[in-house]
């Protein structure tokens, strides 16, 4: 969760926003994806450790790889070329 530990979720989640941030910079449009990997980074940011443990770790960690997963597919859908 701490942006400063550079496996972090939060850290990587950081790197994907910023790199996200310059292709849209370098595109001058908005995708999707863009939007989802901000609400990601914006989840882990703000979110608390105790909040996390209080809901239950093996509910906070499955929910992040479904959403991990969408963004992925979004990603795909935003940039890949589709035959």
């Amino acid at each position: 969760m701490r942006e400063e530990s550079p496996r972090s979720l939060a850290s990587c989640y950081r790197e994907i926003d910023g790199v996200f941030s310059a292709l849209r910079d370098l595109y001058r449009q908005e995708y999707e994806c863009f939007r989802g990997a901000g609400e990601m980074h914006a989840r882990l940011r703000f979110s608390r450790i105790e909040e996390i443990f209080e809901r239950g770790l093996h509910e906070f960690l499955e929910e992040f790889v479904t959403r991990n997963h969408a963004l992925g597919r979004q990603i795909s859908a935003d940039f890949m070329l589709r035959v």
